[in-house]
């Protein structure tokens, strides 16, 4: 598969609470490394937080 031939990935994260990142950053660096292993190139990130990430709204890939 040439470079131009890669798909491309978006990753989409929610997280509650605004207190610790911690989590949401290994999340993320995990969806990021997956997609490296996989050939595909992250074109976006898109993370709903605090009271964002439990208004029960669609996803951005649902809207």
């Amino acid at each position: 598969m040439s470079d131009t031939d890669r798909p491309l990935a978006f990753i989409y994260d929610r997280h509650a609470t605004e207190r610790s990142r911690g989590m949401l950053d290994l999340r993320l660096e995990g969806c990021r490394n997956w997609a490296a292993l996989q050939r595909w190139d992250v074109a976006g990130a898109w993370v709903d937080l605090g009271d964002h990430a439990l208004c029960g709204c669609q996803a951005p890939e649902e809207s």
